[in-house]
């Protein structure tokens, strides 16, 4: 296709198969949009940066912030802090590495699969244990010695099982150790 610049009422029309831009900062600015927020600074909507990589919203220039509606990204790689306003799901598996802390309710479907899985404020007396950090922790751990060269899976059981089951290995305690008095 021949490449043309043609001029359509209030549209610029690029026409071609590429569209090559000999710069590094794309701007995308109109006045009238603009916010209280910054109502004079430079509006970097794509840029090729530093790094050699493409950044948008380059500088944070735009404090509405960067909007993609039904997006599609493949292959990310995410660094920082990640925060969902809403359900968070993933459809085919969420790998973490390193902790993940979940505050509020949670509910899981299906099975977890982890090397170590503790419940923290419960409200409940528990033994401090030492940690991989060598300080305390408080909390109770979810029956079964997870071996963290070889990652378990357990079914999600609610806390009133774990502690039912915990009262009885008690009571099998306490009659083994009877039976030892006796003998």
């Amino acid at each position: 296709m021949q490449s043309d610049i043609k001029l359509d009422g209030v549209y610029l029309v690029l026409e071609g198969d590429y569209l090559k831009f000999r710069g590094h900062d794309l701007m995308l600015d109109r006045q009238a949009r603009r916010g209280p927020e910054n109502p004079s600074g430079p509006r970097r909507a794509l840029v090729h940066d530093h790094n050699d990589g493409l950044t948008i919203n380059y500088g944070s220039d735009y404090p509405g912030g960067v909007t993609v509606n039904n997006g599609k990204i493949i292959n990310p790689i995410l660094e920082g802090r990640i925060r969902a306003t809403d359900t968070f799901k993933a459809e085919s598996g969420l790998d973490v590495k390193g902790g993940m802390t979940v505050k509020g309710s949670a509910g899981f479907d299906g099975r977890i699969t982890a090397k170590d899985i503790r419940l923290y404020d419960l409200g409940l007396e528990t033994s401090s244990t030492g940690g991989s950090s060598g300080g305390p922790l408080s909390g109770i751990n979810l029956p079964g010695r997870l071996n963290p060269s070889r990652p378990t899976s357990i079914a999600p059981r609610s806390l009133v099982e774990v502690i039912k089951e915990m009262a009885e290995k008690i009571k099998d305690l306490e009659r083994e150790v009877q039976r030892l008095r006796n003998a």
